[in-house]
């Protein structure tokens, strides 16, 4: 492999776990398959840059998400409930960070292609 980050694509393996045995939580690895697009791609100086914006994204979007998980059980008396909107907000916040660092790295990626037909 030319790029280290497909390597990142092997995780998205765990979430066909999910599938097969009804585990909801596993979904969010399901993401990581996106990488295996990057087996062929040449990492250069721009490419690592956008891999910097994508994780700076991904990063503010899971500290909101940790945020507001936060808030909602600290507000809730029922353990029981408290225990599940922070197993399900870890497993949001897990699934919807990976989700924006590859959305956020394919259109930059996109945006580069566009620039280099122009």
């Amino acid at each position: 492999m030319k790029n280290k980050l497909a390597y990142l694509g092997f995780l998205g393996f765990i979430g066909f776990g999910g599938l097969i045995g009804g585990k909801a939580n596993l979904f969010s690895f399901l993401p990581f398959l996106i990488f295996f697009s990057y087996i062929n791609v040449i990492p250069d100086e721009l490419f690592w840059e956008n891999v910097k914006n994508s994780a700076f994204y991904a990063f503010v979007v899971q500290t909101i998400i940790s945020v507001i998980a936060l808030t909602i059980s600290t507000i809730i008396t029922d353990t029981n409930l408290i225990v599940g909107v922070l197993i399900g907000g870890l497993s949001l916040n897990y699934g919807i960070g990976i989700f924006i660092f590859a959305l956020s790295l394919s259109y930059y990626e996109h945006r580069e292609k566009k620039g280099k037909a122009e």
